[in-house]
């Protein structure tokens, strides 16, 4: 019996990784596209959270890819908030799924040629075929693995008896949430907990009001992954963390607040049948939650950013490891958080032209932005992009060149001879050059025209060979006399407007490759 509870159970959440995975690679670049439309108001936020979480199948996944899209910069804090309120409606597809396919019908005959199919598609196929063949594989895996728990929920109705469970009161309750809150944080899925509780539900092992508890346990325990997720991440992610939580734990407390009148609506909906009843449970609480605090979104996240605060533009922002899981959300965050690094970059060394900031100062601000570099870089490398996706590779190598750039425009920065004092006019009118387009880079983007910077950095190169020799000629002709200050003020400016110039380069050609990567998506469709 143990066996078949403990073996159904890791087929199911196996089942739901590969589904869920494969999924989320076949989403791919209309992920990004997805969001950018549906998201910029809390009514679109609401609704691409319930999509995208009732075809994930996992609320958790939808909510750490959130914490990364927001951390990084991708997706306001409003709009993250409100894809974690249509989440919790969308996890309740899987009560759905289980009460009224899994646990009604012998669908085993058709779950295995289902993992046979979606196995070989996985191992032998390329690009969405591969992701596909996953999802499939993982689709038949949960009705597996829902066969085998309803196998091993049957003894175990025979050696437990319902009526040792607390009784149908408010110690009763709060007691059988609490275990729906540990089974979630055990299982780390609460789509895999439900599972269970229905099937115990359908077996006789447990009965609905405590099947009911358990699943507002369950709705609350799921945030557990979240908050995990968002430790040591930025404000952002801390922020949508807590908001997943204070949720969640708001709709747990009107589900129980109600639950006699929430079970007799669920009884008239679907007389008869308990797992379907707690299914309607389930997603009428839900439904409720977002209905009351929808309507104060702006006020809720207000509240939220209270219990966190910190100013954004302070502390550089941070990539989540969540969005590894899709590169193409990957490397756009990665483009994000390159330009956040160039900005200050650029911003600081004109604060230092200008005389605002210290040397000391300047040192310290820069080698903390060559620490996010090295961050940003290490992510960037564990960035995979297979070769059957031709844009994504593409966009991927210009990022990589695009980010290396950037650490040498650091390292020449890092320099202090490129403030070395000089009263060469030539010298000078260098240095007022890379301060123009330092400015121009200030508030630049993907979209900016590169050829600004080619002309600007050309143009000092020539100065530089000219004014080189020119130095080197003067010294030879009067003897002792010191250039070194303005050779090394004129090489270090043309290198720092160099790797400006291949950085803007390499970013335009990354946007361009990942709106080519769209295009021929939408071709395909």
């Amino acid at each position: 019996m143990w066996a078949e509870i403990l073996g159904g159970l890791g087929v199911f959440l196996i089942g739901m990784s590969l589904m869920t995975d494969g999924l989320r690679q076949a989403a791919g670049d209309r992920f990004i596209a997805i969001l950018e439309r549906l998201t910029k108001n809390r009514f679109g936020a609401v609704g691409t959270g319930v999509m995208i979480t009732a075809i994930l199948q996992s609320s958790s996944a939808t909510t750490l890819t959130t914490i990364g899209l927001v951390s990084a910069g991708l997706m306001s804090f409003v709009g993250a908030v409100g894809v974690v309120f249509g989440a919790n409606i969308g996890t309740t597809a899987t009560s759905w799924l289980v009460a009224t396919i899994g646990l009604k019908f012998k669908i085993t005959a058709y779950a295995f040629p289902m993992v046979g199919i979606g196995a070989l598609a996985k191992l032998l196929g390329r690009g969405p075929w591969r992701d596909a063949g996953g999802a499939l594989a993982g689709f038949g895996l949960i009705f597996v693995g829902i066969d085998l728990l309803q196998a091993g929920m049957g003894g175990l109705s025979d050696v437990l008896d319902p009526t040792t469970l607390p009784s149908e009161g408010l110690v009763g309750a709060l007691v059988m949430v609490a275990l729906g809150v540990v089974m979630t944080v055990i299982m780390q899925s609460s789509s895999a907990a439900v599972a269970t509780t229905l099937t115990a539900l359908s077996t006789g092992a447990i009965g609905l009001y405590a099947a009911a508890a358990m699943v507002i346990g369950q709705n609350v325990g799921t945030t557990v992954t979240a908050a995990i997720g968002a430790v040591g991440g930025n404000v952002a992610a801390k922020r949508t963390a807590a908001a997943h939580v204070a949720f969640n734990v708001a709709t747990g407390v009107i589900a129980m607040l109600l639950l006699p009148v929430f079970l007799a609506a669920a009884k008239e909906v679907a007389d008869g049948d308990p797992a379907v009843q707690i299914a309607v449970f389930h997603t009428m609480f839900n439904i409720m939650g977002v209905l009351v605090l929808l309507p104060f979104i702006h006020g809720f996240c207000a509240r939220i950013e209270k219990w966190f605060p910190g100013d954004d533009l302070e502390e550089l922002v941070e990539l989540h490891d969540s969005t590894l899981k899709i590169p193409a959300v990957a490397l756009q965050a990665a483009r994000r958080v390159s330009f956040e690094i160039l900005h200050r970059a650029c911003d600081l060394i004109l604060s230092r032209f200008d005389g605002e900031v210290k040397a000391a100062e300047y040192t310290a601000e820069i080698q903390k932005l060559r620490v996010s570099h090295k961050a940003l870089r290490d992510f960037v490398m564990r960035i995979e992009t297979g070769a059957e996706y031709e844009g994504q590779v593409a966009t991927h190598v210009s990022t990589l060149h695009a980010v290396d750039h950037l650490g040498r425009l650091l390292r020449s920065a890092e320099r202090d001879s490129l403030f070395r004092t000089t009263t060469d006019a030539a010298v000078l009118a260098v240095s007022e050059q890379l301060e123009d387009i330092l400015q121009k880079a200030v508030i630049s983007n993907e979209d900016s025209d590169d050829a600004e910077y080619e002309l600007v950095s050309a143009s000092i190169a020539n100065q530089r060979r000219e004014t080189r020799k020119r130095l080197f000629d003067a010294a030879a002709r009067n003897g002792g006399q010191d250039v070194d200050a303005s050779v090394r003020r004129v090489s270090r400016t043309d290198r720092v407007a160099y790797h400006l110039w291949r950085f803007m380069v390499h970013m335009k050609n990354a946007e361009a490759e990942a709106d080519l990567g769209v295009d021929a998506l939408k071709e395909e469709e």
